[in-house]
């Protein structure tokens, strides 16, 4: 099997990874959503048979906290909700450094960041250990690293490359002295120009603004392969990195790397996702994890080039159906540029996407 659960985290991800036999999966958990959405992590955690708590890998992208929020109560609650974890991945500011965090480190850095910190050493949980304690990270010149998770799940890493983290070192000081968190996304871009109207194909011609924010640029992004199934997982990761890495694992548009999903970068914000990257990562599904709050996600401009870029009759599938989302259900929208678009049949119980039996 191999399953993707969109948990409903409100504005923010958390997705929850099943791979492997049907009757003794192994999991891998991705971000926690915000504070307020981590009840609906934890009552799944508690939905699972006891024996089955143990996460191989829980990856914290980076430090907004429509990621982390939820986090920091999930770590304080490891033995309370008897769950095990086999490795957690997380850039804190020492990593930003260059440094390997083995125990204890004297952490510097922003408010939630810091907080996670500290409850990772207290718990005395492995931090970054398929990459011997020291930043996930990718290198310019090299190939993209590839690891293994025990079951068989690949995992090649995609974002960051140093300059992002180098960048997201600046922000974590600054931050730090203002003693709270770098926003991240800036106001999102759902509304776009009207003289456009319906016309998707206009949409997704609009002139692509990349993200600059140093907190999504520093986000871990990957790509799960289990068994031949290729998942892409972009985090808030900037489009042109992920382009970068793609580009040098040797794919190209007349040679691209199709994958079973891709969960798009940045909720669908229309400044992280960008044709090159589609033509370069066709995707016969993307998961869009959002509702729509505060940041008004998914951008329409983007939704437009995963629909025209993308191989034909792929899904679009949404952990909430929303307004922002509403102007894909459109029936005679869905059949005139060949995709599909998928919602929770039940209103706040998120998504469970199925690749594999």
């Amino acid at each position: 099997m191999f399953d993707i659960q969109m948990l409903p985290a409100h504005h923010g991800d958390s997705l929850m990874v099943a791979y492997g036999p049907p009757d003794v999966p192994r999991r891998v958990l991705i971000d926690c959503g915000t504070a307020a959405s981590y009840p609906a992590v934890r009552r799944q955690i508690l939905a699972l048979p006891e024996k089955q708590r143990h996460f191989e890998l829980v990856v914290v992208t980076h430090v907004d906290d429509d990621h982390i929020g939820g986090m920091l109560k999930l770590l304080a609650e490891l033995d309370e909700l008897g769950m095990t974890v086999g490795d957690i991945w997380f850039n804190a500011f020492p990593h930003l450094e260059g440094k390997t965090i083995a125990s204890g480190p004297d952490l510097l850095g922003a408010k939630q960041g810091e907080a996670l910190s500290k409850l990772i050493v207290e718990a005395g949980l492995p931090w970054n250990r398929l990459f011997r304690g020291r930043a996930v990270v990718c290198r310019d010149g090299e190939p993209p690293p590839e690891v293994t998770l025990p079951g068989g799940m690949k995992l090649t890493l995609l974002s960051p490359y140093w300059a992002q983290l180098e960048k997201m070192r600046a922000a974590w000081i600054a931050e730090c002295k203002k003693a709270h968190l770098l926003p991240g996304g800036g106001v999102e871009d759902f509304v776009v120009d009207d003289t456009l109207g319906e016309d998707v194909d206009a949409l997704a011609r609009l002139p692509f603004d990349p993200d600059k924010a140093p907190a999504n640029g520093s986000s871990i992004a990957f790509i799960g392969d289990y068994a031949g199934t290729r998942v892409l997982f972009g985090a808030d990761a900037y489009a042109p990195v992920l382009v970068k890495s793609l580009l040098a694992m040797g794919y190209s548009a007349d040679d691209p790397y199709p994958l079973a999903a891709m969960k798009a970068p940045h909720h669908g914000s229309s400044h992280n996702f960008s044709r090159e990257l589609m033509e370069l990562a066709p995707s016969a599904r993307i998961l869009i994890s959002t509702n729509g709050d505060k940041f008004r996600h998914p951008g329409l401009a983007a939704v437009a080039r995963m629909v025209k870029y993308n191989a034909p009759d792929a899904t679009l599938a949404f952990n909430y159906a929303s307004e922002f989302n509403s102007f894909w259900a459109k029936p005679s929208r869905q059949e005139k540029y060949r995709y599909k678009a998928v919602y929770p049949e039940t209103e706040g119980e998120g998504l469970t996407v199925q690749l594999r039996e």
